[in-house]
């Protein structure tokens, strides 16, 4: 037995998972989720601010500056 990896967009893997299923053909299909990568330096400055409550909460994003400022 092989094994075929396919990435494609979802219109087109729907069109082979039925080419698959007409020939008969076993598959497994897995969603994959595309990782967000963010710089650790952010992510750290981020996770240091919140333990620390150095944070501002904004109740009305129209006013947003205000609550900043």
């Amino acid at each position: 037995m092989e094994t075929l990896i396919i990435h494609s967009e979802s219109k087109k893997i729907r069109a082979i998972v039925e080419i698959l299923k007409a020939f008969d053909i076993s598959f497994e299909l897995k969603k994959t989720q595309k990782e967000k990568v963010y710089d650790s330096e952010f992510v750290n400055k981020i996770l240091s601010r919140s333990k620390s409550k150095d944070f501002v909460t904004v109740k009305n994003v129209d006013n947003i500056w205000e609550s900043i400022l």
